[in-house]
Parts: C-alpha cells; sequence; structure tokens
C-alpha cells in the first residue's frame, strides 16, 4: 500500500471517529473516498434487522432523483446477491441492470462484514477505464470493513442504552406499583386532603414531618412521598 493509500486511511479513520453522529462520520468518510479518487458515486446499503429489506443509509454523488429511485430500486437489484456472497465484486457494467439510472458505468462493491454478520455493502461507481480503478479495488475493502466496525460501536452503544431505557421503565412501574396511593385506602374528606398535602410536598425538597399514633399509617405516606 502507497504511503498516500496509508495517509487515506489514517484521515477516514480519524473521520469514523470523529463525533457520536455515526452516520454523518460515515458520510464524511465516502465523500474522502470519492474526492480522493473523484469517482462518480458512493454509496451505504445496510441489510435491516427483521426483515425490513435493504435501506441505502448514506450516499454522494448522487442527485435526489435518482437516489429516490435507488431506494425504491435496489431491494430487487443485484446488490442483495452481493450482500448474500458477502465478498467483493465488480460489475464492469450496470447499464442492463435495475440500476442503469446511475448511468453505464462500473460499480464495485465490498462487504461491511463483522466475524460471520454482513451489515450490507459499500458501493462506489466510476466510469468505463477509469485510471484509478486498481486503486479504489485495493483500498475500497478496508474502509468498507472500517465502516463495519463503527456501525458495530453504534449498535452496541444503542443496545445498551436501549436496555438502560427498559431498566429504567421497569423500575419506574415497580415504583408507582409499590408506592402510589393505591395502597392506602380512604376517600373521606380528611383523606383526600392528605392525598394533596402529599401531592404538594413530593414536588419539592422540603423536608416532611409525620406525627401520629402508632398504626395510622405514616410509614404508608412516606412511601406515597417518596
Amino acid at each position: 500500500m502507497s504511503s498516500n493509500a496509508v495517509d487515506l486511511i489514517a484521515k477516514i479513520n480519524d473521520a469514523l471517529g470523529r463525533s457520536r453522529d455515526v452516520q454523518s462520520n460515515i458520510r464524511a468518510a465516502i465523500e474522502m473516498i470519492r474526492d480522493e479518487f473523484s469517482v462518480e458515486f458512493v454509496f451505504v446499503v445496510l441489510d435491516q434487522p427483521e426483515n425490513e429489506g435493504l435501506a441505502v443509509t448514506n450516499a454522494v454523488g448522487i442527485g435526489p432523483s435518482d437516489f429516490r429511485k435507488l431506494e425504491s430500486r435496489i431491494q430487487q437489484s443485484f446488490l442483495n446477491s452481493d450482500i448474500e456472497k458477502a465478498e467483493p465484486a465488480f460489475h464492469k457494467s450496470i447499464s442492463e441492470t435495475e440500476l442503469s439510472f446511475l448511468g453505464d458505468i462500473s460499480l464495485f462493491t465490498a462487504p461491511l462484514k463483522l466475524g460471520e454478520l454482513n451489515l450490507g455493502i459499500a458501493a462506489a461507481g466510476f466510469q468505463k477505464n477509469f485510471p484509478d480503478a486498481a486503486n479504489v479495488l485495493s483500498i475500497f475493502p478496508l474502509v468498507a470493513s472500517m465502516i463495519a466496525q463503527t456501525l458495530r460501536i453504534e449498535r452496541a452503544v444503542r443496545g445498551q442504552r436501549q436496555k438502560l431505557i427498559d431498566e429504567n421503565s421497569h423500575l419506574r412501574q415497580e415504583l408507582k406499583g409499590k408506592y402510589d396511593f393505591s395502597h392506602i385506602v380512604g376517600n373521606s374528606g380528611p383523606m383526600k386532603q392528605v392525598y394533596e398535602l402529599v401531592t404538594q410536598v413530593a414536588k419539592s425538597n422540603a423536608t416532611v414531618l409525620l406525627r401520629g399514633e402508632t398504626g395510622t399509617g405514616k410509614e404508608m405516606i412516606a412511601n406515597a412521598i417518596h
């Protein structure tokens, strides 16, 4: 690998870890590929979980109209086969395929692999007889692997965040069931006043002194305030 390629890989690596916005980082990385090699376009396709199909999550060098076509036709395109094979693939011409609207160009795809799991593909399109084709073919699989690792981190963080949300929701339900007013029996006028006072002080940081004879329910009121 040439020193220029090493420098580019280093820049892409920096871009992929630039911020917490993973999709923005990936876009910056594929923009570097497009600009460095002057390819026509680069896009990323992910195989969405739960049978949601393929989705174009990032694209540079493709106009809004063609992007919408790409989104609508990608599910029935040859890219499905590329994802299943999970190996780099070179298509010399896509002029007679479902993606012909992108032009009579060559397309190179590289898998976004995490061990045995393939998340999707990264694709680069360029004109036939493109002078930098060999360089693209040599560096693009590595870039795809780096993107896959970035997506793995994003999924791990998202999974941990969802776990915390679920645990928090479960804890709230437990607390609600344990400490709400339903455990306190009484609908008389004085009890309604107690409920109103509990609601008021529970919203503040005030110190509350509960007084009463043994067995009058001070602990239940304290739990409700808590």
